[in-house]
């Protein structure tokens, strides 16, 4: 069973729309049936490496609000994270460029393949990208994730200091937009396309047709 998850680590509904499917795919026991990929696509490839302003520090200049006005419209992340086991504080988030993180994610995917270990990694940007609020464009956060995963620290700073998987990254962005579709997260399963965040019976009857209208009965609340 194929799945194919594209996405952007400064995209709250992404990191939410992983967890779920991760949620809902061990609910099923299919851990050990699916093919399971993860593709880039950068929300804003031109982003700063720099973490300047957080998310509702934008919105309030943008918006001339407040910045708890501002902070407001980030509950919902919060609350759809909570949903789900995990932490989404979007508006302390810095939206940073995140073509870093999707190149050792391809490295990672390249030499690896192995789903638990792509879950793993792609799971601790998010965290730290969501939930610490740190700046996933700097390459000292990048290793910190690798070594705490126990992955080869030594391979992940050749990445990063290289232009390693960068065309890799690239062509999976130009697969995306081939898709007719600018906005993610974007799921493929079995050949049908989920756009955006959907609810768990969605990904559920993708994956399983017999199991969408009970699948809610076996998630972890």
């Amino acid at each position: 069973m194929n799945i194919i998850v594209w996405s952007d680590f400064t995209s709250p509904a992404s990191y939410v729309a992983q967890v779920r499917l991760q949620h809902v795919i061990k609910a099923l026991k299919l851990n050990d049936k699916v093919n399971y990929q993860v593709r880039a696509f950068q929300i804003n490839p031109n982003a700063s490496t720099e973490a300047v302003e957080t998310n509702a520090a934008k919105l309030a200049l943008a918006k001339d609000i407040t910045l708890a006005k501002a902070q407001q419209y980030f509950e919902r992340w919060k609350k759809q994270g909570q949903a789900e086991g995990i932490s989404v504080e979007a508006g302390y988030a810095y939206a940073t460029n995140t073509l870093a993180a999707h190149r050792l994610v391809a490295w990672i995917q390249s030499v690896e393949h192995d789903n638990a270990k792509t879950e793993a990694l792609v799971d601790g940007i998010f965290k730290a990208e969501f939930a610490e609020n740190k700046n996933i464009s700097d390459h000292q956060v990048l290793l910190d994730i690798v070594k705490k995963l126990g992955f080869d620290v030594a391979a992940a700073q050749e990445v990063l200091t290289t232009s390693a998987y960068r065309e890799d990254v690239l062509n999976q962005e130009a697969s995306f937009r081939d898709l007719g579709s600018y906005h993610v997260p974007v799921i493929i399963i079995n050949q049908k396309v989920l756009e955006g965040l959907q609810p768990r019976q969605a990904y559920a009857r993708a994956l399983d047709p017999k199991a969408g209208e009970f699948v809610d009965d076996y998630l972890i609340k």
